[in-house]
């Protein structure tokens, strides 16, 4: 005759390394929270000047000059800051045209966006619009503090034309989370099921 006992073994604990990495899941931002996107409407439109000895992007003989208006949408997590699209208008006697291409050979920063409007205006420097601003762009309203297209001239908008950003939906994130359990060796192990030593009956040795 045999005997079998089945022991089921106690779950164990989580190790110190499993508990610190669990922690540090739990407390981290999700990656589609940590990379905000905010649509900035330029309001009012930006009026670039036009008087005599100061008409850089207009007509000096009509006074006339370029006005600037549309929105954009930018990510600002830092210290990277992405255009990711951008639709602007220009109407007037310089450079007027639809400024929606994001001019990546120009990359966008923290104070500045880059646009052209497509072709070889995205590739040639004196063609790209620069909008400069006061601070950082982020959730607040910045002022329009000069506008540039070749670099060698700039002009400052003679209104108080500043952004109005809204908060734009999350930058989409293809990762999917990582769950404490699968954080190398950390998580709970399962309970083992343990088998006891098999005793055998003397009598049925013999």
């Amino acid at each position: 005759m045999q005997i079998r006992l089945d022991v089921f073994a106690r779950p164990r604990l989580l190790s110190a390394s499993a508990a610190v990495a669990a922690a540090l899941y739990m407390a981290a931002p999700s990656p589609a929270l940590s990379d905000p996107m905010y649509t900035y409407d330029i309001s009012p439109s930006i009026d670039l000047p036009c008087s005599p000895g100061n008409c850089v992007y207009g007509n000096p003989s009509t006074h006339t000059a370029d006005v600037i208006s549309g929105t954009f949408t930018e990510s600002v997590a830092g210290p990277t800051y992405t255009l990711d699209s951008v639709d602007l208008t220009v109407t007037g006697p310089y450079k007027p045209g639809a400024y929606n291409m994001v001019a990546i050979d120009y990359p966008s920063t923290s104070t500045e966006i880059t646009a052209c409007t497509g072709g070889t205006s995205c590739t040639t420097y004196a063609d790209i619009l620069r909008i400069y601003f006061q601070d950082p762009l982020s959730g607040s309203s910045d002022p329009v503090i000069d506008v540039a297209w070749d670099g060698a001239h700039d002009a400052v908008p003679t209104d108080s034309a500043h952004t109005s950003p809204s908060r734009s939906p999350l930058r989409s994130q293809s990762s999917v989370p990582v769950l404490p359990g699968q954080l190398g060796c950390a998580g709970v192990r399962r309970p083992r099921k343990l088998m006891a030593n098999k005793f055998s009956n003397p009598a049925r040795s013999a």
